[in-house]
């Protein structure tokens, strides 16, 4: 299940069907996003696009990113700034900036391991994560333009539910449809800080839909 290729729709199909499974109860969102995948899932929830072209583009996407060059994800106990001095070092980058406290990075795993290890010998928290790629990382680079040739042959609208983007931090509107936007996600930092940040700021109650919820 750790491979990409499986994982993404069965993440999918877990994360639309507990969403529904929500309505059906009376829970009505006024807004929806998502994290990487939920991202994709987020869009299809609020209209951007139709359940069947929701998979067939999770489809594409776990199998192009499953074919990019292997690697790793270390989730780390730091501010997105203080790794930031220290990545290039390594050949790694920001992949995750889920907080203010706590970011994932990415790259080839022999680079993950020496930064493991430098990280052990200065007391930071970190957890390796069971992924076989560094998705968002410059490893998933070459995905990009395949994927966006998936994606214009989407039929992609405005969202007709408001959604806000882990990719841009923000609400998102005529950008849904275009197919670049889609496709530069896969090599983007998820930027799932500034969605909670924008979401706390509102009198609303915030659910997390997942596999482990």
């Amino acid at each position: 299940l750790n491979r990409t290729e499986h994982a993404q729709p069965l993440l999918f199909a877990v994360q639309r069907a507990v969403a529904k499974a929500l309505v059906a109860h009376g829970v009505v969102p006024e807004a929806v996003a998502g994290h990487s995948i939920g991202e994709v899932v987020a869009a299809v929830f609020s209209g951007v696009m139709s359940k069947r072209d929701g998979v067939q583009v999770v489809l594409a996407r776990g199998r192009l990113m499953g074919g990019m060059e292997t690697g790793s994800l270390l989730a780390v106990q730091a501010s997105p700034d203080e790794v930031a001095g220290e990545l290039s070092a390594y050949g790694l980058d920001v992949c995750v900036r889920n907080s203010d406290t706590q970011v994932v990075v990415g790259g080839p795993t022999d680079q993950v391991e020496a930064y493991e290890k430098a990280l052990d010998e200065t007391g930071v928290r970190h957890r390796r994560l069971a992924t076989s790629h560094a998705f968002h990382s410059r490893q998933m680079l070459d995905a990009v333009m395949p994927f966006q040739r998936v994606l214009a042959g989407v039929a992609l609208r405005n969202p007709e539910l408001e959604l806000l983007s882990a990719a841009v931090g923000r609400r998102v509107n005529d950008e849904c449809r275009d197919p670049a936007f889609w496709a530069d996600q896969v090599r983007s930092p998820v930027r799932f800080d500034l969605v909670v940040s924008e979401l706390s700021q509102r009198d609303d109650i915030l659910v997390e839909v997942g596999p482990g919820t």
